[in-house]
């Protein structure tokens, strides 16, 4: 007998194949046709590989000295035993960067791969690779997306590293955490983020009321290089990119840049600066 309880056989290799045995199960004989016996392996299935145990099966008559063994035979384990589910999902509002960021327990199975995070635009959507949005293995993700009037849901699962996928931890709108930021009250522009920059910059600004807006990239001999933004836009705090290219698509030399943004009486003008 081992230190942790189980039988271990050692056999002369007339009887079994040569080595140590380990007495997993033994139960009467009935004269059935067949049995079925659920055994227990060495170790389990991972990424690293499939480890194989061995097996043999002895049956024995009421005579100790008469007794028959099976050819030996191998198997492995299969895992079909999804993780538990994700607890503690909880969302905040962020300011800085803008967005939402989720937030959950990890989990404790040591053969976690991943959790999924699915987004819908209501509580029964189901999960699925169409509103797959984010695969993070760690007990977070931000949603830079996200927006109070999106009114997303979110259901976050955990996945082995077998594709067994535990059931969802939901979150809804009435869940998240933050406050609806009041309306600009005046029109502004922000200065540029980052300054300088390579490859891309950010710019924001703020309308306290929907208007039509132009923001437009001039060089430092006042010629146009790009229009980023030529449409009305809603009240509220937004933001766009600039890639560092000309309206035709090819990359801009390092140097002064100016972003001037008219909004109907409204002009405003920032400084960038490009480093290549």
């Amino acid at each position: 007998e081992s230190g942790d309880g189980r039988i271990l056989l050692t056999a002369p290799t007339s009887v079994l194949p040569g080595g140590a045995w380990e007495l997993i199960g033994s139960f009467d004989a009935l004269q059935l046709d067949e049995y079925t016996f659920r055994a227990s392996t060495l170790a389990d299935s991972s990424a690293a590989g499939i480890p194989y145990s061995v097996y043999v099966v002895t049956c024995h008559t009421t005579d100790p000295g008469v007794w028959f063994v099976s050819a030996p035979d191998s198997g492995y384990s299969v895992d079909n035993l999804a993780p538990a589910p994700p607890l503690g999902l909880a969302a905040e509002q962020s300011y800085s960067p803008a967005g939402l960021e989720l937030t959950w327990d990890g989990n404790t199975e040591k053969d976690l791969w991943y959790y999924g995070v699915y987004r819908g635009t209501e509580s029964g959507f189901v999960p699925g690779p169409a509103n797959l949005i984010a695969t993070p293995q760690a007990g977070a993700w931000f949603d830079g997306d996200w927006s109070w009037d999106a009114d997303y849901w979110y259901k976050v699962s955990a996945v082995d590293v077998h594709g067994n996928e535990s059931g969802f931890a939901v979150l809804g709108p009435q869940d998240i955490t933050g406050a609806d930021p009041a309306l600009p009250s005046a029109v502004s522009l922000a200065q540029n983020y980052p300054n300088p920059f390579n490859p891309s910059t950010t710019i924001r600004f703020d309308l306290p009321r929907a208007r039509h807006v132009r923001i437009a990239v001039y060089d430092a001999g006042g010629r146009l290089v790009d229009v980023l933004l030529d449409r009305r836009m809603d009240a509220g705090r937004s933001e766009i990119a600039w890639d560092g290219r000309t309206g035709r698509g090819r990359p801009a030399a390092s140097g002064v840049y100016y972003c001037e943004m008219t909004a109907e009486g409204f002009e405003q003008t920032r400084k960038m600066i490009l480093l290549r």
